[in-house]
């Protein structure tokens, strides 16, 4: 599912030649850093680096994707989250996708600043890297998928006032901030649609 680096107009379809190759090489170096982050990646359940030819990245003294407990699922599409990337305005988006291999929410036990323990929500995830599309005027943006537990998907849809959904919603966009180190425009909309782009699969860390 990467993107390929081709400019003789063989490339990923609905990618111009002339912007193909500045945005792969942009997404080859996020999804760079994010696997010389593997183990922070890790923690938040992110899923293995993936090069701009779609093939696993393997950094030194890390283990390549195949030999790490894990497994591939392809998720159900949610509800989408649409923002822009603070540093130069690019469309981003969210695709918030569900799947039962994802840990329900809960409420878990922590250490504050302090030391003290506290309870707080705990909502596992996935982020997988960062894709090249379209968005429907034609113009380039960056895409995301983070799944969730189907119980998310439906707590959010619940009539609280948008608390919780818009709770799942700064979660995503900070996730994807630590991982891929950029920052992302707060004030996000929540367009219409379930997902942009194809559905892909993505390498989750085997939980049971």
């Amino acid at each position: 599912g990467g993107v390929s680096e081709r400019t003789d107009g063989q490339g990923t379809p609905g990618i111009d030649d002339t912007s193909l190759g500045g945005m792969a090489a942009e997404i080859h170096k996020m999804r760079l850093a994010a696997g010389a982050d593997s183990a922070a990646a890790s923690a938040m359940g992110g899923a293995a680096g993936l090069g701009v030819d779609g093939k696993p990245i393997n950094l030194p003294g890390q283990k390549a994707p195949e030999d790490q407990p894990g497994m591939d699922i392809v998720p159900e599409p949610g509800f989408v989250l649409k923002t822009k990337r603070a540093s130069d305005e690019l469309k981003t988006f969210l695709n918030v996708c569900q799947h039962a291999e994802l840990g329900k929410p809960g409420l878990k036990k922590r250490l504050d600043p302090d030391g003290n323990e506290v309870e707080g929500m705990n909502v596992p995830m996935s982020v997988g890297p960062p894709r090249a599309g379209k968005d429907k005027e034609g113009k380039d943006c960056l895409i995301f998928d983070m799944i969730v537990n189907p119980d998310v998907i439906v707590e959010c849809g619940q009539n609280d006032g948008g608390k919780y959904k818009d709770f799942i919603c700064h979660m995503g966009m900070q996730c994807i901030e630590n991982k891929y180190k950029m920052e992302l425009d707060k004030r996000y909309k929540l367009p219409k649609i379930r997902y942009i782009g194809d559905v892909e699969s993505q390498r989750i860390q085997d939980r049971k």
